[in-house]
């Protein structure tokens, strides 16, 4: 029996993707492009460190989704939009999202630079979703559908979101009372 190649990049269906990022107040970027560039690396052969891509998405994400472009070129196809479209809303979204952090941090315009982070955290999502489905096209699994459940390991990481959330959501009220 001939081998099974791993695809080229990590797939994940949006409802997934979306689920584990706002839940994880996006800290799955982290893992989502360690994974990409792995798969990426063992793909291809490329010399590149997953570990320091996946630390610094902000940095790669446009890299990611052009190497997607070009696996698609390579097979005569290309993406609807442009992959730099979804890379730099989301590269925008997360400097202006430390931005608002930095204020909120220094009670600096409260409550809506809380807010501005939160509708950052919804803009870098949706943008990296966007981009994740074109990785998803890369892989020939257009819809994410062989990674569309959550497995325990997803339960995991889950959990410390949730509680932030809550703690969140806490000292809103706490405040507010």
């Amino acid at each position: 029996m001939p081998a099974v190649r791993e695809p080229a990049f990590y797939t994940v269906s949006d409802a997934k993707f979306l689920t584990l990022f706002f839940a994880s107040l996006g800290l799955y970027l982290v893992y989502w492009s360690w994974r990409n560039w792995r798969r990426y690396q063992r793909a291809t052969g490329a010399n590149v460190s997953p570990l320091a891509r996946g630390l610094l998405p902000l940095f790669f994400t446009h890299a990611l989704l052009f190497r997607a472009e070009d696996l698609l070129r390579e097979r005569g196809m290309h993406s609807i939009e442009p992959p730099e479209r979804w890379a730099n809303r989301f590269v925008a979204a997360t400097v202006l999202g430390l931005l608002f952090n930095g204020m909120a941090r220094n009670d600096i315009g409260y409550p809506l630079t809380d807010l501005g982070c939160l509708a950052m955290l919804v803009v870098q999502g949706l943008a990296v979703c966007k981009g994740q489905q074109l990785l998803n096209f890369a892989a020939d699994d257009p819809l994410g559908e062989s990674n569309s459940r959550l497995h325990w390991v997803d339960y995991l990481c889950l959990v410390p979101g949730v509680l932030v959330w809550l703690f969140i959501l806490l000292a809103y009220w706490a405040d507010s009372a």
